[in-house]
């Protein structure tokens, strides 16, 4: 059985884990939606695909701002029991508040970097997809124009 201490670094690790996998994921769908896009005729399709990007970017900065807000949060917390543990029960109250305050924003921040890079997702394929259906539409334009010659 794992002891409290254990225990908390252990699901830190995976938390620090995911939230690694998370930016790297937002970085690399920016990278290969932009490298999938060079060349690419202007058409209305580009729209989503352009969303989908401003959504991965907003996970990526998301991502950041919730390594600031659980750097922040750890601090408070150490702070928070060393003013406990001396009986400043006062300013360790104060500390509380405070640190709640940066795991509530890491919370939020972690959902707006999840949701973001789901959202990118949805929106790249809604955009390939149109992008898809405009190129079968000329082509089959082209192929009744030949035929019609």
């Amino acid at each position: 059985m794992m002891d409290d201490v254990m225990l908390h670094t252990r699901l830190e690790d995976e938390l620090k884990q995911q939230r690694a996998v998370l930016q790297g994921a937002a970085g690399a769908a920016i990278a290969f939606s932009l490298h999938q896009t060079v060349g690419v005729s202007p058409g209305w399709y580009l729209v989503p695909i352009g969303l989908a990007m401003l959504a991965w970017a907003a996970s990526f900065v998301a991502g950041i701002l919730n390594s600031h807000a659980r750097q922040a949060a750890v601090r408070c917390n150490i702070a928070w029991h060393e003013l406990e543990h001396d009986g400043r029960l006062e300013e360790a109250d104060d500390l509380k508040i405070e640190f709640l305050a940066y795991n509530r924003k890491a919370q939020q921040t972690y959902r707006v970097q999840l949701w973001g890079l789901l959202t990118g997702a949805v929106f790249y394929f809604a955009g390939h997809a149109l992008q898809l259906s405009d190129n079968a539409a000329l082509a089959q334009g082209s192929v009744t124009t030949e035929h019609k010659a």
